[in-house]
């Protein structure tokens, strides 16, 4: 085969696993077709299958696709990062623009200490999860890209193409087609989640960074990347340069995306090396190809194979093992949000923290648009993890979706059945702005709205009915809260747990206050 035909086959896979992941998250919205499999992206990543398991001390079950990217690595290297990965894909092409507006050619080669960065990330990372600290969600790309995606360039789109087809429907001819495209194509309600822009600047620093190193992401900070280089650095997959043909022009080095070719141009970084192939069609003499059974240079090994000197190691491990405990028992310490709602079928807050991998699989499934990713609510250790925000969209009664696609078991399969009467809050009325409980006017929104039977609502009293809460029978989905006539904060809230319904019933703060003025009289 000549050179360039590597190269375009290795371009045509990156083209079609991204447009693969990008439609499978688009399709993953009401109605679910069941052979689709929706939460397979998050899946194939080793190291969530591991920080994930390590976290919440159990095997997940669910991962098993990582083992197909495992023995991928094994045979072949890194070319997952090369070849499938579509944060790798989009970084090339931001790499692409971005060289256009750079005034130096990039810079060539890495020493072999900045190999050591994401070595040691990843180390911290491992440290933490032992803790049941799950960092890994944040940076994984098989994470990072579903829930940019989900969370941010989805809703983006959506309101975009909301405000053009309103612009539309002023053009008689194309009324029709603005009103088919808009039932067709826009959701009932274009919501954009809390925390979305930090979602997005967060990416688009990473492809900022290329202009400072091609693919600085993978190279320096990626930690899947370092797990598929510790993994694969003894494949016996490889490249190969006969040194009897080599020039030593170099222009290898000078086209390698990865810097992983050594001053020389023979030598090579085979754990940091994704396949990307260019340097075949660079070398004018033929002297570089790729093929099993490379050869390892007799020397200096660390040219080759990933390496952490132990002064590093040391200073990571224990600077990790001092910050985990403290920041989760900070974070324990601050986790009073009395509003934080989980999806339904959600662990126990702390399993749920560990399994979940921050990949927005469930946000964007919401059928309500009630489901948000989490902002500082949650301290760092919930960073990202989903919410539900009854004023955006409440949790539907029959509704299962966020409990197919979690890929992690974060939220467990429920039925229509067992989805009825799972709890996942409770309501309280704020009787300081309740209007029938203040005596200003007649309202029955909440208890019409509730759909539990018998219902979690009941209207009682003399003269103007009043709202009063059954708990035995409210399962919090958040209907009330979001139908709520009440403009602002609405006169009934969904709590997390009883134990907060203080906070809400009798105007929280504010009844505490006018409790204590009477007293004082």
């Amino acid at each position: 085969m000549p050179p360039a035909f590597w190269r375009w086959l290795r371009r045509a896979s990156q083209l079609a696993f991204f447009a693969a992941t990008c439609a499978l998250v688009v399709v993953t919205t009401y109605p679910l077709a069941r052979a689709l499999p929706y939460d397979l992206i998050p899946r194939f990543s080793p190291l969530l299958a591991f920080t994930a398991s390590a976290a919440s001390r159990a095997i997940i079950a669910a991962f098993w696709p990582a083992l197909a990217v495992v023995a991928l690595t094994l045979l072949f290297g890194r070319a997952f990062c090369g070849w499938v990965c579509p944060l790798g894909t989009l970084l090339d092409a931001g790499d692409f623009v971005l060289s256009k507006f750079k005034r130096r050619p990039p810079r060539e080669g890495d020493r072999p200490r900045h190999r050591r960065w994401h070595l040691l990330f990843l180390l911290a990372l491992l440290v933490f999860a032992a803790f049941g600290f799950q960092l890994a969600g944040w940076f994984d790309p098989l994470s990072l890209w579903p829930r940019t995606l989900a969370t941010a360039l989805i809703p983006y789109a959506s309101a975009a193409f909301d405000k053009v087809s309103l612009l539309l429907y002023k053009i008689e001819p194309l009324e029709e087609a603005a009103y088919t495209l808009r039932q067709r194509l826009l959701t009932e309600n274009v919501v954009l989640f809390p925390g979305h822009f930090v979602i997005t600047a967060f990416v688009l620093v990473l492809l900022g960074l290329g202009l400072l190193r091609r693919r600085f992401y993978c190279r320096y900070v990626c930690p899947t990347g370092a797990l598929l280089a510790v993994v694969g650095w003894a494949s016996p997959f490889g490249r190969r340069v006969e040194g009897s043909e080599c020039d030593g022009c170099r222009r290898c080095r000078h086209v390698c995306r990865m810097g992983a070719i050594g001053g020389d141009g023979e030598t090579t970084a085979q754990a940091e090396c994704n396949l990307c192939m260019d340097c075949l069609p660079a070398c004018r003499t033929r002297a570089v190809s790729f093929g099993f059974g490379r050869r390892r240079p007799p020397e200096n090994p660390t040219t080759w194979a990933p390496a952490v000197r132990r002064r590093s190691f040391l200073i990571t491990a224990g600077a990790s093992l001092a910050a985990a405990p403290a920041t989760l028992a900070l974070d324990r310490q601050l986790l009073t949000d009395p509003y934080l709602i989980r999806p339904p079928g959600s662990c126990a807050e702390e399993e749920f923290l560990a399994r979940c991998v921050r990949c927005g699989e469930c946000v964007r499934v919401c059928l309500t648009q009630g489901l948000a990713p989490v902002h500082v609510e949650a301290g760092l250790t919930g960073l990202w993890t989903p919410r539900l925000i009854p004023r955006l969209g409440y949790c539907e009664y029959r509704c299962t979706l966020c409990t197919q696609v979690c890929p992690s078991e974060a939220i467990k399969p429920l039925t229509e059945e067992q989805k009825i009467v799972e709890v996942i809050g409770l309501a309280v009325v704020d009787r300081d702005r309740c209007w029938p409980w203040m005596e200003t006017e007649d309202c029955t929104v909440c208890e019409e709205m509730c759909p539990t039977s018998p219902k979690a609502i009941e209207l009682r009293g003399q003269g103007r009915l009043k709202p009063h809460v059954h708990k035995c029978e409210c399962t919090g989905c958040g209907i009330c809260e979001y139908a709520c006539p009440v403009e602002g904060p609405s006169a009934i809230r969904i709590i997390r747990d009883p134990k907060y319904a203080f906070l809400v019933r009798n105007g929280g703060s504010a009844g505490k206050r006018r409790r204590r003025g009477r007293g004082r009289k």
